[in-house]
């Protein structure tokens, strides 16, 4: 047989041997007897064993396989050859051994996760400075936060890498997570991201935050749910200049008014000692007609006449019908004259029959100015019968002025529907009206 496939066959019978079961008596064994029997011939074989490439002998025997005379060659050797797996079993192996030759060699790597796991480990003579300045260049803020577990590890060095990356996330996590960590620094650094939901959260983890500063930090956000949050759970926040913040807040494409008016209405509610007055105008100001409402319905100490006015503003029927009808103190001869000027005739009749309290005179004069003036507007109406049928039910008075008018209209289809509302009636009415169509 060949001599070089009879080596190739020993290598790849050595290699499955070693990969089973690792380096046992027997696995030994043959090595040695390669060594004493065949000499560099077996030399030679060795080094073409997994076990050796990958330096996982015994240091003696690595020294033997490879003809080195110390250790510190060997540490070159496994230096050399530019596997970062290599490099880290090796030097989990030798921790007590002096690896400064390897620096270099874990640097080249850029191999982030080993180089964390190998600062780890205290490895002797590893300069950790190095290490630190490659993750820090790789800009990998993860991996910079688990460098922070190393031994002998700059931590200033790493703060203010974290501090210069502008990232809200990480540092807030150093923050919380590094012990030591100079909270001061990473206090400016936070608030300098305008990152709302990160500054807040530090405010709320992080012991022995500069709540003030975070407090000028979440103002200058713009951002109202986080000013609001800020609030409601940050221990000794300024209420006045958060309420200032809230109330200035832009509208912008990240920011709608509704948006802005909610929060605004919620920090009405639910912080106390706020200006009311001041936040009251603001709500006022978005032009937001839910939270108008809503401000007027449960902010005690409101003033119903400027949210009034406020909510006529906007022109959205179904808020001032709500507003109407739930805000003690609302105008209602005022809301009920705005309502009738935006010609919605089935908004007008529906917010005439189920608003308490409401004038319909009001009410009624319109319509039957409507009826004289351009009848056509009535003509396919159900809400508008249903409003005669509602006021000849309860308010006798407006129901023959409606009546009157449609009458005058001299509309034959009008006054048809206006017989079967009025079939109840008495006899003599009934006999009357139907005289009247005659005549037309």
């Amino acid at each position: 047989m060949d001599a070089e496939i009879r080596d190739n066959m020993i290598i790849d019978k050595l290699n499955v041997m070693y990969h089973d079961d690792g380096a046992t008596p027997e696995f030994m064994n043959y090595v040695n007897r390669l060594l004493v029997e065949k000499g560099s011939t077996g030399i030679k074989i060795l080094r073409e064993l997994n076990a050796v490439k990958d330096f996982e002998l015994p240091d003696e025997l690595l020294l033997k396989i490879y003809d080195l005379k110390s250790f510190d060659e060997l540490v070159e050797l496994v230096a050399k050859s530019n596997s970062i797996k290599v490099i880290y079993r090796f030097a989990y192996a030798h921790q007590d051994k002096n690896l400064g030759k390897l620096t270099d060699a874990i640097c080249k790597s850029e191999n982030l996760e080993y180089i964390t796991l190998l600062a780890s480990l205290g490895l002797k003579g590893i300069d950790i400075e190095k290490l630190t300045d490659v993750v820090i260049e790789s800009g990998s803020l993860g991996w910079l936060l688990r460098l922070t577990d190393a031994k002998n590890v700059n931590i200033e060095k790493i703060i203010d890498a974290v501090c210069k990356s502008k990232s809200g996330y990480y540092i807030y996590h150093f923050a919380k997570d590094v012990k030591g960590a100079n909270i001061k620094k990473l206090t400016d650094a936070i608030c300098g991201t305008k990152s709302a939901e990160d500054i807040y959260n530090f405010a709320k983890d992080i012991k022995g935050a500069d709540i003030e500063k975070l407090t000028d930090g979440i103002c200058e956000t713009g951002y109202p749910e986080y000013i609001y949050l800020f609030a409601r759970d940050i221990k000794g926040s300024n209420i006045e200049k958060l309420t200032d913040a809230l109330c200035n807040v832009q509208i912008t494409f990240n920011c709608s008014a509704h948006n802005k008016a909610y929060y605004i209405y919620l920090f009405a509610r639910d912080i106390k000692g706020v200006d009311t007055e001041k936040l009251q105008d603001a709500v006022c100001e978005t032009g937001a007609a839910e939270y108008i409402c809503a401000f007027a319905e449960n902010i005690e100490g409101a003033d119903i006449n400027k949210l009034t006015d406020a909510i006529l503003v906007t022109e959205d029927i179904t808020y001032i019908q709500r507003f109407a009808q739930n805000v003690k103190g609302a105008d209602l001869e005022k809301i009920a004259r705005k309502i009738c000027k935006t010609d919605y005739l089935g908004s007008i009749c529906n917010f005439a029959m189920t608003t308490k309290g409401v004038s319909l005179d009001i009410i009624t004069d319109y319509l039957s100015k409507i009826l004289l003036k351009a009848p056509q507007f009535i003509y396919v109406a159900a809400d508008f019968w249903n409003y005669v049928k509602f006021l000849k039910a309860n308010d006798l008075g407006n129901f023959n002025k409606i009546t009157d008018a449609i009458l005058r209209s001299n509309h034959d289809e009008f006054i048809e529907r206006l017989i079967k509302i009025n079939k109840i009636a008495e006899r003599e009415k009934a006999e009357s009206l139907e005289s009247l169509i005659d005549n037309i």
